[in-house]
Parts: C-alpha cells; sequence; structure tokens
C-alpha cells in the first residue's frame, strides 16, 4: 500500500508499583481501560480478538492487548495517572510483574510505532515516574507530556518533550558505547533529540512546536505525512571542500570538513590506503590523491537531515580513477553503493538520494583524487554520476554558457603565482565581437571561437546573513551563486556575470557603494609582477562595482570605478559600456573595461591580479551588504595576495 508514513507495530508492556505496598507479593494490577476513536481498533480479551467501536470502551487484564491499524486511534488510561494515545499500526500488550518499592511507577517496552504520554503529577508533590524503553532508548519521564516516534523507514527514533521542564525528561542510549557511566541528556519543551542503534543521543534539535502540533494533529485525523524527522529538521544543503581542513588526513584521526567529519582507512581491499594532499585541479588549495584508500564520512554532527550526498572526484592526467561511493542509514547498514570510472583527466560528480536520510557515507578509490562534497536538499538537482561542470551556477536561460574563463586560486603571500583566470582573445584582431545589450548571443559565439567556459563559483566570503539563508537554499534555487566569463580586444576587456538570486534588491543611494545591493564586483590588481607580494592595496588595485539596476536588473546600470591606493578609497562614475537583464533565476550583467582606463596594454601572457565577487541584499528597501561570494574563496578586501590572477591568452 502507498503511503507516505508508515507506523512499526509496537509491542508495550505495562508494570505497576503497588500504591504503599512492600514484601515480595506481585502487587494487584490497577485498572487499563482502552477507548477506540475510531474503528479501525481490535482488541485481545482473554485471547480472542473483537473489534472495538467507538464509543465502546474495555478493561484490559494482564495478557490482553489492543491493536491499530494505519487508520486508527486507540486511547488507554492507566488508572488516574497516565493517558497513552496509540496511533498507526500500533500493537500494545498489558502485562503484571513483581516490582520493587525503587522501580518507577510503570515501565513500557515498545519496539516501533508512535505514541503521546501524558503523566499526570502525582499528589502531594509526590513525583510519577514512567519509564520507556524503546528498541534504541531508555526515557524516563515526570509529569509531564513527551512522544516517541519511530521512523517507518529508518532506524531513528525520536524523543519529544512536548510538554517537559529542565528535569523532567532524559534520554540515553541502550547501545551507548560508555556503558558503564551511560550519557544521560535532558529533552526540554521545544526539542527533540534522535536516537539510532549505534551511539549516543543526539544533541538537542529545536522545533518550531506548531509544525510538529500540526503533524500530530494530521497523524490523530488518520492522515498520511511525512516522515516527522522531515518536519522538524532542517535538510542539508552545503558545499565542503578539502580546503577547509587544517591538517592532512591520516589513519587513525579525524578532521573536521564544514561539520562532516572525515576519517581514511590505513587498508582497504585495493590494499595499502595513501592520501597526499595534492592540489589536484589546479585551483591552489590542496585536495586529497587518494591510493588504494577509504575515506569515511559521518554526518552525524551535521544535526540537519541528509537526503542527498554529491561527490567530486577527479582522474590524474595519466590514469583512470576508480571506486565506489556508498551511503549507510543510522544503523550503519548500506542503503545503496554507486560505482565509477573516470577517465584520465576527467572529472566527475557521483551523486545519491534516498528517502532515508544518512548518516555515513564511504567514498572507496583506487586511484584518483577527491575534491570534496555538496549536501543537496530533496527537490534539488538530481542527475546520476554527471562529469564535472564549471556551468552548474549557470542560469538555466539563457541556457548556453557565456565566455572564457578557467581559474586556479592565488596562494598566500610570499609565493608569487597567485588565483589565475585565464581569458581568450578572438581570432578577429581589434574586436571581440561583444555588443553590450544585455543579451548572451554573442558571447556564445565568442565561446565557440575560443573555446572559454564559464567558472562558477558560490563561496561565502562575507556573512551578514547568507549562511543563515542557504541552510534552506537548494541548487535549483539557490539563495547566491554566480557564473562568470572574460573576453577581451584592444580596447576594452569584457566581462559578463549570469547570477543566480532568490530575489532582486537595487541600489537606491544617491553614492556609488553598488556593493550594496545585488552587484557583481571586479579587484584588480594592476601591476601584479611588480608587487605580488604586497599584502596591502596600493596605488595600482582597483575596484570595479556594477549597478544592475534600481527597480528591477537593466533599470539604469551604471559602473563604479574605485581607486583603492593608501587612505580612504576613491570612487567615480565610469562612462562604459554596460547592460543587464532579468532572468529566470536572477540576472544578467555584462559590461566593457576599457583598457586606457586601467593604464595598460592588452598583450598575451598580461598577468592582472584579479578577484570577482557578487554582493547580495535581501531586504527590500536598504541599502545594506549581507553577504558577498567570491571566486577567490579567501578573499579580502585590503590583500590583493588572497585574490587571484587573471592572464591573458
Amino acid at each position: 500500500m502507498n503511503r507516505f508514513w508508515k507506523i512499526l507495530p509496537f509491542l508495550l508492556m505495562l508494570l505497576l508499583a503497588a500504591c504503599g505496598g512492600g514484601g515480595n507479593d506481585t502487587p494487584p494490577l490497577a485498572f487499563v481501560q482502552a477507548n477506540a476513536d475510531r474503528t479501525a481498533v481490535t482488541v485481545l480479551v482473554a485471547g480472542s480478538s473483537q473489534p472495538l467501536q467507538p464509543p465502546d470502551s474495555a478493561r484490559l487484564q494482564a495478557g490482553d492487548g489492543v491493536q491499530v491499524d494505519e487508520g486508527g486511534r486507540a486511547l488507554l488510561r492507566f488508572s488516574d495517572f497516565l493517558t497513552v494515545e496509540v496511533l498507526r499500526a500500533g500493537d500494545l500488550q498489558v502485562q503484571q510483574l513483581a516490582l520493587s518499592e525503587q522501580s518507577a511507577l510503570a515501565v513500557f517496552g515498545q519496539n516501533g510505532g508512535a505514541f503521546v504520554n501524558e503523566l499526570t503529577p502525582g499528589a502531594g508533590g509526590v513525583d510519577r515516574r514512567v519509564t520507556v524503553e524503546s528498541d534504541f532508548a531508555v526515557i524516563t519521564a515526570t509529569g509531564t507530556r513527551f512522544m516517541v516516534v519511530q521512523e517507518a523507514n529508518s532506524p531513528l527514533e525520536w524523543v519529544f518533550g512536548l510538554d517537559a521542564g529542565a528535569d523532567d525528561l532524559t534520554v540515553q542510549a541502550k547501545n551507548d558505547p560508555s556503558r558503564s557511566r551511560p550519557i544521560v541528556k535532558p529533552v526540554e519543551s521545544g526539542m527533540a533529540r534522535w536516537i539510532a542503534p549505534v551511539g549516543v543521543p543526539s544533541a538537542g534539535v529545536s522545533y518550531d512546536t506548531a509544525a510538529v502540533e500540526s503533524w500530530l494533529a494530521a497523524v490523530e485525523r488518520g492522515e498520511s505525512v511525512p516522515e516527522v524527522g522531515e518536519v522538524l529538521w532542517p535538510h542539508a544543503d552545503a558545499r565542503m571542500s578539502t580546503d577547509v581542513m587544517t591538517a592532512t588526513l591520516k589513519p587513525g584521526m579525524a578532521l573536521d570538513m564544514g561539520g562532516v567529519s572525515v576519517a581514511v582507512e590505513e587498508q582497504s581491499a585495493f590494499g595499502r590506503g595513501r592520501y597526499t594532499p595534492t592540489d589536484c585541479n589546479g585551483d591552489g588549495f590542496n585536495d586529497l590523491l587518494v591510493q588504494n584508500g577509504i575515506i569515511r564520512l559521518d554526518f552525524r554532527n551535521l544535526l540537519s537531515r541528509v537526503r542527498g550526498l554529491d561527490v567530486t572526484l577527479l582522474a590524474g592526467e595519466q590514469a583512470a580513477a576508480s571506486g565506489s561511493v556508498t551511503v549507510f542509514d543510522p544503523a550503519v547498514q548500506p542503503i545503496t553503493r554507486q560505482s565509477f570510472e573516470i577517465l584520465p583527466g576527467q572529472g566527475q560528480i557521483v551523486s545519491m538520494r534516498s528517502e532515508q536520510p544518512y548518516h555515513y557515507a564511504e567514498i572507496a578509490i583506487a586511484d584518483g583524487c577527491f575534491l570534496g562534497i555538496s549536501l543537496t536538499p530533496p527537490g534539488a538537482e538530481n542527475e546520476r554520476s554527471r562529469p564535472v561542470s564549471a556551468v552548474d551556477a549557470w542560469p538555466p536561460k539563457p541556457p548556453t554558457p557565456v565566455p572564457t574563463a578557467t581559474a586556479t586560486a592565488r596562494p598566500p603571500a610570499p609565493t608569487p603565482t597567485p588565483t589565475t583566470v585565464s581569458t581568450s582573445r578572438p581570432p578577429a584582431p581589434g574586436t571581440a565581437g561583444i555588443k553590450i545589450d544585455g543579451e548572451t548571443d554573442d558571447w556564445v559565439a565568442v565561446n565557440r571561437l575560443t573555446g572559454g567556459q564559464p567558472l562558477a563559483f558560490d563561496t561565502i566570503v562575507f556573512d551578514q546573513q547568507c549562511s543563515r539563508r542557504a541552510l534552506y537554499a537548494t541548487r535549483s534555487q539557490a539563495d547566491l551563486a554566480a557564473a562568470f566569463l572574460f573576453t577581451y580586444d584592444d580596447v576594452y576587456l569584457y566581462v559578463a556575470f549570469a547570477v543566480q538570486d532568490d530575489s532582486f534588491v537595487g541600489y537606491t543611494g544617491q553614492d556609488l557603494n553598488f556593493f550594496q545591493s545585488d552587484a557583481p564586483q571586479l579587484s584588480l590588481d594592476l601591476d601584479l609582477d611588480g608587487d605580488a607580494n604586497i599584502t596591502r592595496v596600493n596605488e595600482d588595485d582597483k575596484q570595479i562595482d556594477f549597478r544592475v539596476g534600481i527597480e528591477e536588473p537593466g533599470d539604469n546600470p551604471a559602473i563604479a570605478f574605485w581607486d583603492l591606493g593608501p587612505g580612504r578609497a576613491i570612487s567615480r562614475l565610469l562612462d562604459a559600456p554596460v547592460a543587464a537583464a532579468p532572468t529566470e533565476t536572477g540576472y544578467f550583467l555584462e559590461a566593457a573595461i576599457p583598457w586606457d582606463v586601467l593604464g595598460v596594454k592588452p598583450v598575451v601572457g598580461l598577468r592582472l591580479g584579479a578577484a570577482i565577487s557578487v554582493s547580495d541584499n535581501d531586504t527590500p528597501g536598504t541599502n545594506v551588504q549581507e553577504c558577498m561570494i567570491s571566486s577567490a574563496p579567501k578573499r579580502e578586501w585590503a590583500n590583493p595576495t588572497t585574490w587571484g590572477v587573471l592572464t591573458l591568452e
């Protein structure tokens, strides 16, 4: 049967302590009354099954039970202190066992399903204590309302403090690796923790109380709903590369890669693993060259739901790369595995998607380079094993890329070989064939002539709001991403930007601070060979900001030209061709910067320092730079050694 959410049957055993009793006698069982809320309820009384029709009720004795199917709902009342709501394919059995005076008032055994407990505080300030033993956890509650849910399609349990104070509700894992002194964690109102078959309970996950109560109400009505983890847990959406790791990976250690724990194995099925920091793609940052190795990823610390994984891999120039990517559920059981084989000099993104959440992944590589990963939320791009392309951030309309650019990163001083953007000159001398009109057709034609490719980027280098927004962005509708291309002739340096932005906010100020809006920016070091190691801007460093529009893209675009020399930066309006136009996912802007203004002569082999960036403002009616992404991942505004290199070819 098709459904979005299913609760597995569970066994609920009740152990009741006698009030004020003593000795070894078995205490009497306080009454348990079962009420059917809908017709899909069956009671098992004295070994005989019979339907329980509302508003009828049944009194259960030891050995009796109640069964609820997918659309049913039952309420069980244990004397005057506890109400248990059984939902979705629940199977409950009442048992009576002898308890000591130190026992909890009630102990439940649960092996799946979902139920809501409401425990009434005891009279006279005496605590009444309930212990729930689920498949993976031991939960203790006193005088509170809480919910325990096991997801239907993954070995993952959730404990919710629906109405719990600081000391009312705690949870510990049954398979806690530190069993001699198990870790006990509180669960307060507005907080949930997940528990898996391995490891300790998660950190607290704050959730939208109204959303979870709405989910519960839908379950009570018998409606189809998603997994509860889909409701309260944000989906992971991030790109993580090896350059963020602070040390070289070695067997027996783990490093952080943007919140993901990364470790490598000393031995694999291929042989002894070797892991060498290497700049495989020429961007100036070390990747991880792997020979006969295994990389293990642990997503548990992210506190977000991982259901999409893209692994970026690259083969060397001389040898093919091969191996596999496997993703695992919370019980460390494989969900799916995908093999890859990459031709020499080629790259590939191996994409994994699933309805189940991933807690771990394993990347086995016989010979190849690991560049990083992307965690992609549901509904985003879902291609399998696609080649690595520089146009991932290019908007779908116009569908064809703009002109020629490739890039590598500029290392910090004193190394004089910074980020490189190579731009080609079209064959026709004296003209690039570019008409500045906001259209991309001429860029496409130049691309065909020069063999150029756009460079995509989305690395955040200035963050006031964007990392918060990016948590909910998707690749198909990102908060901010961009691609760019350069070309040139004897008169102009041409640049084109395709920006993917979820909302446009133009610059409305009277000055030239265009960067305080949605605005591309070009930083240039015009004497790179003379001051490649100078870590402060000087007279030959320039900043060019582009106003995309005021009310909408293309509405009065303009160019601000800044001299960044010592002291206060000075700006002026540059009278140069510029045009912009809206696209389905953002905007397109192109401009022609006169070489005369730059004061340099365009010759083949000329190298200029360069950083290509895009600012973002998502608050209409304001002029505030909230975010910036850049082609130079380590970009600092006042330190040209963190920029890149633009080379004319």
